[in-house]
């Protein structure tokens, strides 16, 4: 009895193949995670919406280089979904919203798993007399568990101070989230 050779190097050759795409099309390979950044909710202070806005601007930008520049050895992506992309992603869905996109925990959770975030990031800027404090946190959506925190203080709210601020924070939230034991297993 002779057995094709072709045949049985055919078959090996098929569940081969399988099993590279069933490997690489798990989420640890290929799936990006995705991260809702909402506004930061300002209090007590008096600040202009440029400002604000620059700030914002400076922020998302220093998480996603700074979550690049640190997990880099991971090979894992991070795909930040910033106020922009939310708001055309609840228009396709035909949601109207009457703030300004900032939502509380509860709600920020809800809307991070409605768009399949894995994480929502929240954060909050409040005075006390010529004190400021910035701070922030990233919940994970389906555990409702805080996988990182961070803040900073600061006695300005000038445009310079802001960026440099902005910066330091995303720092301390991508090392937090890195030190995390029970994160990106």
């Amino acid at each position: 009895m002779r057995v094709d050779v072709r045949k049985k190097l055919g078959k090996q050759f098929f569940f081969f193949l399988i099993l590279i795409v069933v490997l690489f099309n798990s989420n640890s390979f290929c799936n990006p995670y995705n991260m809702l950044v909402q506004d930061f909710e300002w209090q007590n202070t008096n600040i202009d919406s440029f400002s604000k806005n620059l700030f914002y601007a400076t922020f998302v930008d220093s998480l996603r280089n700074e979550f690049i520049r640190q997990s880099r050895d991971k090979k894992r992506e991070l795909n930040l979904i910033d106020r922009e992309h939310l708001a055309l992603i609840l228009k396709e869905h035909k949601i109207k919203i009457d703030n300004e996109l900032r939502f509380d925990e509860q709600e920020a959770i809800y809307i991070g798993r409605f768009i399949s975030a894995r994480y929502v990031l929240i954060g909050k800027i409040v005075s006390n007399q010529s004190q400021y404090l910035i701070s922030a946190k990233i919940i994970n959506a389906e555990t409702t568990k805080i996988e990182s925190y961070g803040w900073v203080d600061c006695n300005s709210l000038s445009v310079n101070m802001l960026s440099d601020k902005a910066r330091e924070l995303a720092t301390a939230i991508v090392k937090n989230l890195h030190n995390c034991s029970t994160t990106f297993i």
